[in-house]
């Protein structure tokens, strides 16, 4: 096909549009049979983006698609018409990684104080081996069924220029822990939870929602907002912890990792400061790092709601993690930067959202019973091929609920 001038491609979208607007089916066609040279040029341009469901209207595109279909011009029949749909949802989740947040360093947030307690029996943090963790949520991806759905989703806010029609969140740069929330929520979690719906039918009763016993703070949670999922309004299954990269850097990030021996309680950090000894006449109020006071945030939260999965996040690096069913163990990832592919955080983020949700094949609960028999960040199952199958040999039966039965133990996953 010749080179067709960039100014006359408005026009033919424009004489396309005014045929599909043709009531007279009869005087339609015939119109129709005229638009050869634009419907071709289309199509063509179609074929690697999604210009034809970006320019016209669902309705317009329907009828579009059935002309096509039904009055084939001799110049097109080897450009059929292709809808994005569930395949294509995936391919966008696969290399939309998300956007740069422009931000400069700005003073303290809001007040994130968590004093050490006799309370909290978190004995143990271990990070999840990177590469399992990334080949659990490919396996998983590919093993689950594509959703039928033909209908691209156009509330997706992390823009790729293969998908010209996805628009920015409009987000500004942010000067305080609330706007870091925005770009969370807006930009990451929606578009999350947008493709979480369209593959996960069952999903569409979840959304996020604001923390509301944090008060002052801008955390969120993953809830049940109606009863046809099977889950009462209002129950939740994940925290997202949100702080500014000013206040959480990439540095006091990674120590969360590093807490093999958990979060020490206010006995004992007395009884090492008395060994240690103190100096004469000072007294001085036992207190937690940056790091540690983010966990404990997470950590009383968690076992508070009683839900066991949590996101920890700057926007500009984001930790998954997940407590044990008796919250004394914690398994996080290394803390991940925002353009992060292969996966992207958008897939991160579903997979977390899936296995918050129980799904079948999803990560499980870190068991502890045998923990202290095996060594350190090493899994059973080896076997990357068996990732999204031996875990949830048995589960299929979960596998139409999204909901837990309440006498119904979590699965727990092997350390």
């Amino acid at each position: 096909m010749a080179i067709t001038p960039a100014t006359l491609i408005p026009l033919y979208i424009q004489r396309i549009r005014e045929c599909l607007k043709i009531k007279d089916k009869s005087i339609r066609h015939n119109t129709w049979k005229t638009l050869a040279e634009p419907v071709s040029v289309l199509l063509e341009l179609s074929e690697d983006s999604d210009l034809l469901y970006s320019v016209f209207s669902d309705e317009e595109f329907n009828v579009f698609q059935t002309l096509v279909e039904s009055y084939p011009h001799e110049s097109t029949a080897t450009h059929p018409v292709a809808r994005p749909g569930s395949a294509k949802l995936s391919e966008y989740a696969s290399v939309a990684e998300l956007p740069s947040m422009p931000w400069v360093p700005r003073g303290k947030g809001p007040s994130t104080v968590k004093k050490p307690t006799n309370s909290r029996n978190l004995r143990s943090v271990q990070q999840i081996p990177t590469s399992e963790f990334f080949g659990r949520i490919l396996s998983y991806q590919e093993a689950r069924p594509t959703s039928d759905t033909n209908n691209f989703p156009k509330n997706l806010r992390v823009p790729h220029d293969d998908y010209p029609f996805v628009q920015s969140a409009g987000c500004f740069s942010p000067d305080d822990e609330e706007h870091v929330a925005s770009w969370v929520h807006q930009v990451a979690l929606q578009t999350a939870l947008c493709l979480l719906h369209n593959t996960e039918p069952g999903s569409k009763g979840w959304n996020f929602g604001k923390a509301t016993s944090k008060k002052g703070l801008s955390d969120m949670i993953f809830k049940s907002v109606s009863s046809t999922n099977g889950a009462k309004p209002g129950a939740t299954r994940l925290l997202v912890e949100v702080k500014c990269p000013w206040t959480l850097p990439l540095s006091k990030m990674e120590e969360i990792t590093k807490f093999h021996n958990g979060l020490p309680n206010l006995s004992e950090i007395e009884a090492a400061r008395k060994e240690r000894g103190s100096s004469p006449g000072k007294k001085t109020e036992p207190r937690y790092n940056r790091a540690q006071r983010a966990l404990a945030q997470v950590y009383d939260y968690c076992r508070e709601q009683k839900h066991h999965f949590f996101i920890i996040t700057t926007y500009e690096h984001w930790m998954f993690g997940v407590f044990s069913q008796d919250y004394t163990l914690a398994t996080v990832t290394e803390p991940l930067p925002y353009n992060h592919q292969g996966p992207t955080i958008l897939q991160c983020i579903i997979y977390w959202l899936q296995s918050s949700l129980f799904l079948p094949g999803s990560f499980e609960l870190p068991q502890t019973g045998i923990l202290q028999f095996l060594y350190y960040g090493k899994y059973v199952d080896k076997d990357p091929s068996n990732l999204a199958i031996k875990h949830h040999q048995g589960a299929s039966a979960r596998s139409k609920s999204l909901q837990r039965p309440s006498n119904e133990e979590p699965r727990r996953h092997v350390l």
